[in-house]
């Protein structure tokens, strides 16, 4: 990638050996960085508030006083947070090491080593300026972008510190274990590490949780031709095999029937496995990313998850904030969505700062599925191209959500049909089946409600008028014999117009 360079970019030294001082600006010079040299904390000091470096190499004893350096490192880093510190010092006492990473420092490194001194300060300099790299494209972008067509949106602290370990992690081989509540995006996140590679291989997600142990075994292992209580007439290629030297996402692992969990702890372990039928094993190199909204640690208090199973897969972890945790990024979503919505419809929108506030403070339990969901259900219903709060006036009563959807469409405009059911289902539900009030609330007009109302199949239950409040009689779809009571949530499922009946 390119590097994108601004007049900023500058290494700050608090340095006096003038040997080390070369090195300094040699590599700072092959990274196409300008350095600023100082012999105390008071210029640097000076410097640093009136430039923005974006490291800075520090003897931490230039005064013969170690708590001054610690001194300025807490200055500093109060003054200007985003600023990397690296300590280069003979200084070598575990206490002023163990203090100055404690407030921030990146690294500290013995100067008296100096066989591995250049290289040190190489990889320290290439890694600030990816993350440097990194965060003018976020704040480019909006976001991390995986490619051209995705994107992670938000550019929240907590979502950079999230981008900050995707490329290192991208690095290994180690398993990766991406926690989160539902939709958060943690298979974006499986997808990201695996762009960061940089290499032609497959990304293979596959769902635990809805398999049993003989079906999960022989899709995760293969099964060779004609085996045995497989009616399969040539060899059954399994998902271990088929992520070559990309990667195999294990999502919602947290529901992995226990049966098979030494199978794939010994995978894991060993970095090979055995197709069914087989008697040699074969290498695993792909890179194992595992996900779950579980809590993984109550799984195992319970005996439902291996606990050497999840130290195998925790080697490196996420944790997704939920959306609530980040209100910062939701102006960047609602406008993303927007985007999207354009782009595949030709429809444009515009929303107003109100409305924006409005959904900010929502607490979206179903976190940025649950968002996008939202304004996809306002835009196909409302009439009009100006979105103001009273088109999400239902949304934040008693700042409770409609449902998501719990199943996956195949299309954005599955996605849309869906939510179109589960909004005109809700609002009429809210509104005690009154149809001018639920069309107020929608932001459409009457006869639109009433031409969802026979195109989604919803029909009134006895004692139920036109205009009037249907009481304790609820609504009922045409392919559903239950009636439903102001008790219970109703959200029309995806398939056949059916409504799905949810207690409260």
């Amino acid at each position: 990638m390119d590097s994108v360079r601004t007049k900023s970019d500058i290494i700050l030294l608090v340095e006096k050996n003038p040997d080390l001082l070369v090195l300094y600006k040699s590599v700072a010079d092959a990274a196409r960085y300008e350095t600023a040299i100082t012999q105390n904390f008071e210029t640097a000091w000076k410097i640093l508030k009136k430039e923005e470096p974006v490291l800075i190499f520090l003897e931490i004893g230039i005064h013969g006083d170690p708590q001054k350096g610690l001194l300025f490192i807490e200055r500093a880093l109060q003054l200007k947070p985003d600023v990397s510190i690296a300590i280069v010092s003979y200084t070598t006492d575990p206490k002023i090491i163990d203090k100055a990473l404690g407030r921030g420092v990146i690294d500290y490194i013995d100067k008296s080593k100096r066989d591995r001194l250049s290289k040190q300060i190489e990889q320290i300099v290439m890694k600030v300026d990816i993350e440097v790299q990194n965060n003018r494209r976020v704040d480019k972008d909006g976001g991390f972008r995986i490619n051209t067509d995705q994107i992670i949106v938000g550019t929240s602290p907590l979502m950079r510190q999230i981008y900050k370990l995707i490329p290192r992690v991208a690095e290994t081989r180690a398993s990766v274990l991406i926690c989160g509540e539902s939709g958060t995006g943690k298979e974006l996140i499986a997808r990201a590490i695996h762009a960061q590679k940089g290499i032609q291989a497959p990304f293979i997600p596959i769902d635990c949780g809805c398999m049993t142990k003989s079906l999960l075994e022989s899709e995760l292992f293969g099964v060779r031709a004609k085996y045995p209580g497989f009616h399969n007439a040539d060899r059954l290629v399994g998902k271990f095999e088929a992520a070559g030297r990309g990667t195999l996402l294990l999502d919602e692992i947290g529901n992995m029937p226990a049966d098979i969990q030494p199978a794939l702890l010994r995978v894991l372990w060993e970095r090979e496995f055995r197709p069914l039928g087989f008697e040699k094993p074969m290498p695993l190199q792909a890179q194992v990313i595992a996900s779950t909204n579980i809590e993984l640690e109550e799984l195992i208090r319970r005996g439902r998850f291996r606990e050497d199973l999840y130290f195998r897969l925790n080697t490196l972890r996420f944790t997704l904030p939920p959306l609530r945790k980040r209100r910062e990024d939701i102006p960047l979503l609602i406008q993303h969505f927007l985007e999207q919505h354009e782009k595949q419809s030709g429809e444009y929108f515009e929303i107003v700062p109100e409305a924006i506030e409005m959904l900010t403070a929502h607490n979206w339990p179903g976190n940025i599925r649950e968002l996008a969901q939202t304004l996809w259900g306002t835009l196909t219903t409302s009439q009009s191209h100006y979105l103001v709060p009273r088109h999400f006036a239902l949304l934040t009563r008693n700042n409770r959500s409609f449902p998501v959807m719990t199943s996956t469409p195949k299309s954005f405009r599955e996605s849309v049909t869906e939510f179109q059911k589960q909004l005109i289902v809700n609002t009429l539900n809210a509104c005690n089946g009154n149809r001018n009030q639920a069309a107020r609330e929608l932001g459409i007009a009457r006869g639109s409600l009433f031409h969802f109302i026979r195109k989604f199949a919803i029909q009134e239950m006895p004692g139920s008028r036109n205009g009037h409040s249907i009481g304790t009689n609820g609504l009922k779809s045409k392919d559903s014999a239950e009636s439903v009571s102001p008790s219970v949530t109703i959200s029309a499922g995806p398939e056949n117009g059916s409504l799905k009946i949810h207690s409260v």
